[in-house]
């Protein structure tokens, strides 16, 4: 695990488990395969995305499950901005500090996080230890303690 995330995860006191790819005996290219690997639904499997306003210097970190459409209106409404976008990899790099397929939202500082009200449902949550190939599995009440994240539907409505 990136030892940006070790330090957050540890400065928050919180209860995580650490899942690593290599260590589950199969290959793992996608983040289905990680689901059925570790025996969870794919909702529980999540995504965490920088974002950016378009006309702001504005940056956010929102998280939501790895196969959801977000809905980048209720986000940049969440951000205060008129519009949103995903970060470019510059500014993944010079934010966040992240590699891509790797981003985590613990150690995101000085930065709003967004956790998308879904997850709310579910024991535990597993999200990127920004690395590739690390996982950090909590539950979402320490996950929001841990990185003072807002629950808010960033979902695109279903049609």
């Amino acid at each position: 695990m990136n030892d940006k995330v070790r330090n957050a995860l540890e400065t928050a006191g919180i209860e995580y488990q650490v899942h690593k790819h290599a260590g589950l005996g199969m290959p793992i290219s996608n983040p289905l395969e990680f689901a059925r690997a570790i025996g969870y639904r794919p909702e529980r499997i999540t995504k965490t995305l920088l974002v950016r306003g378009t006309n702001e210097k504005a940056f956010g970190v929102v998280v939501a499950s790895t196969g959801a459409r977000l809905d980048m209106r209720k986000i940049a409404r969440l951000l205060g901005c008129k519009r949103v976008q995903l970060a470019n990899l510059d500014e993944l790099t010079l934010v966040l500090n992240y590699p891509p397929k790797a981003v985590s939202p613990f150690g995101a500082r000085g930065l709003p996080v967004f956790i998308d009200n879904s997850l709310l449902q579910y024991p535990t949550i597993v999200v990127g230890g920004g690395e590739i190939g690390v996982e950090i599995e909590t539950s979402p009440e320490f996950f929001v303690r841990a990185t003072g994240a807002v629950a808010a539907s960033v979902l695109a409505d279903s049609a």
